[in-house]
């Protein structure tokens, strides 16, 4: 029976040994994946910093790009942000939201109504919010208040445009600034 006891002690120490060496590899391990998780998150951190710093560049530079085009009509591309289409024949807001609004029309867009200019904010309507918010899809909706954004921020005294529509599945109403 000692000899049994001492087969079994043995094999007891044994087990512990590796059980403590066990957890100090993990312990250790786990020690290094906090690290490299860090040393991710800081990467990350500095990517996320140059990409926002390209951005605000590139933002600067497309805003310099579009103001050197003065009064101008941007419509409709296949990207996020609309293309320049042409100058304005007038330089006021009803001159550009009357040319908008003959662009629009051919392509069965809601119209754009003025309210009023206030504090270099010109506060518009959409004459069919329905079709606006619901039927554009996500992307056409955005796509038509950079449109009216771009075009009539092209204005040396129009820096928003604030949209009062009923909120919808496509389109939120508020300040939307180039």
């Amino acid at each position: 029976m000692v000899k049994w006891q001492k087969k079994n002690m043995k094999l007891y120490h044994y087990t512990i040994r590796l059980f403590v060496t066990v957890l100090c590899l993990f312990i250790v391990n786990c020690g290094n994946t906090n690290t490299d998780k860090n040393t991710a998150q800081t990467n990350l951190t500095n990517d996320q910093k140059n990409k926002l710093l390209q951005e605000k560049d590139s933002e600067a530079r497309s805003n310099k790009f579009g103001e050197s085009y003065g009064s101008s009509i941007w419509y409709f591309s296949e990207y996020d942000k609309p293309s320049f289409y042409k100058h304005s024949s007038g330089d006021t807001v009803h001159g550009i939201i009357s040319e908008l609004n003959t662009l629009l029309k051919k392509d069965e867009a809601p119209s754009i109504i003025l309210n009023k200019i206030e504090k270099n904010v010109a506060y518009v309507r959409v004459s069919d919010d329905e079709y606006l918010t619901q039927r554009m899809g996500s992307f056409g909706a955005r796509s038509y208040l950079n449109v009216v954004t771009y075009s009539l921020a092209s204005l040396k005294n129009i820096d928003c445009v604030y949209f009062d529509f009923d909120i919808g599945d496509h389109a939120v109403p508020g300040k939307y600034c180039k």
